[in-house]
């Protein structure tokens, strides 16, 4: 169901929402699965995202999409991973792990929410540093120019994948995860 869509609004995406891709081959090898971190501008940034990626994506979403059935049922089907943003989402964190572990590619938007206010970033939550350390995934981080609107030109700039193996076998208190987001806010806003 997920390649069939994706083949259906594909033309829809390209004509409606065309984006320029900035580094995207020098940077993305098919062999590799990645963290995908990504600014979070619109409720339009995966479909933006996924169009441009080659490949199946995990997308993590907020709970509070999942509430009505029928829009449960397709997210699920589009591969969206379900999480609480209130709280430590077991269940969500345990899905994203074995995802990577499997040799699946994981897209996070790590500001946790849209961002309003046309700041460059927000504050990077600490759940995508501890997916890449626990799992040794590398992140590629992506960076959407301006908020998509339809018929609007964007681009898109993939930035070089980096990896937090300097944190690997140190306990994941708040302290460390706080260090390895701040290398990653830094890995987004340099793009």
């Amino acid at each position: 169901m997920y390649r069939f869509l994706k083949i259906i609004c594909w033309p829809f995406c390209w004509l409606l929402f065309p984006a320029k891709r900035v580094n995207k081959k020098k940077y993305l090898d098919k062999k590799k699965n990645y963290i995908l971190l990504c600014n979070h501008t619109s409720s339009l940034d995966a479909v933006v995202i996924m169009h441009h990626i080659h490949r199946t994506l995990r997308v993590v979403a907020k709970k509070e999409l999942f509430r009505k059935k029928c829009n449960a049922w397709f997210l699920r089907t589009m591969h969206v991973i379900p999480i609480d943003r209130q709280k430590m989402d077991l269940t969500a964190v345990k899905t994203c792990i074995s995802s990577l572990k499997e040799g699946k590619t994981l897209l996070i938007f790590p500001e946790g929410t849209r961002n309003k206010t046309g700041e460059d970033l927000q504050e990077i939550k600490n759940g995508s540093a501890m997916f890449s350390i626990k799992t040794g995934v590398e992140i590629l981080p992506i960076r959407i120019q301006k908020r998509p609107k339809l018929f609007r030109f964007n681009t898109i700039t993939f930035g070089e994948p980096f990896s937090l193996s300097q944190f690997e076998g140190q306990r994941l208190t708040k302290d460390v995860l706080d260090e390895a987001s701040k290398i990653i806010t830094e890995k987004l806003e340099n793009l």
